[in-house]
């Protein structure tokens, strides 16, 4: 099984990156789909900032891509208005585009159990205080706040995000040979910018690694909200980061066989 996958690609968001940059890198990804012809599609999330029309615009640039197709939400999805309704909303939309809904159901595939999460942040991945003084609007938060402060509904939200991963995982372990989980948030400190210490409180929490590493099936992890490409082994978990916002933008490919363990292909940026 050939799986391709990308996170972040935030469309047609004039504050994050150029959006004529990223409306190319989307359209030559779909090319290079369409060349390939994985078995799986995989989008980590954070495609846009929750925008009218711009789910429908780029995703069906992937309609005639005979795969299944899997999909989560990073926080540029849920523009920080994560609870019921959105979850909802996105789930059907992505459904009409022929994108299975990972947050609300894990999926099986000849073998493999996929799970998946947008995930969320607790202050976890490094210490809460080292906070940077630059404000954000953020209407999760109820208006504006420090760059890298954790807020009271942070914890609770992580912990509902924990504790329906590790009930996806739970469901179909027994019926499967290997996991992969797919989590927007950053699951492993090991995966941040030393530099960038002051983001490190809301890139994600400790507790989705410890989750990843407490269940023996999940062989790989693919996340993304850290902007790198990444490919790194924790624990038994294969784990990598391929954005189409990073510098440069890029996409990964899995492979996993019937026979021996995952193999890891890390391809050319775009």
């Amino acid at each position: 099984m050939r799986i391709l996958f990308s996170s972040d690609w935030h469309l047609e968001e004039k504050f994050v990156v150029d959006p004529k940059r990223q409306s190319r890198d989307v359209h030559l990804l779909a090319a290079q789909a369409r060349e390939i012809q994985p078995d799986v599609l995989i989008v980590a999330g954070d495609i846009t900032w929750g925008e009218d029309g711009v789910y429908e615009k780029y995703l069906s640039l992937f309609d005639d891509l005979n795969c299944i197709k899997l999909a989560i939400a990073g926080n540029h999805d849920a523009a920080f208005e994560v609870g019921p309704r959105h979850e909802e909303e996105l789930a059907m939309v992505l459904a009409d585009l022929g994108f299975h809904y990972l947050d609300a159901a894990p999926c099986c595939i000849d073998g493999v159990g996929f799970v998946g999460t947008m995930g969320w942040y607790d202050g976890t991945l490094s210490n809460p205080t080292e906070t940077k003084a630059i404000p954000i609007s953020d209407p999760f938060a109820g208006g504006p706040r420090v760059i890298g402060s954790i807020q009271p509904r942070d914890a609770v939200w992580t912990a509902k995000m924990l504790a329906r991963l590790d009930a996806h995982i739970c469901d179909i372990e027994e019926h499967v040979r290997a996991i992969v989980a797919v989590i927007h948030h950053v699951p492993f400190v090991e995966f941040l910018d030393h530099d960038l210490f002051w983001t490190h409180p809301i890139m994600g929490s400790r507790r989705f690694g410890q989750l990843l590493l407490s269940h023996q099936k999940v062989r790989a992890c693919i996340y993304g909200h850290a902007h790198t490409r990444r490919v790194q082994e924790m624990g038994g978990v294969l784990c990598a980061n391929h954005c189409l916002v990073g510098h440069p933008p890029s996409w990964g490919m899995l492979e996993t066989r019937a026979s021996g363990p995952e193999i890891w292909f890390q391809r050319n940026p775009l």
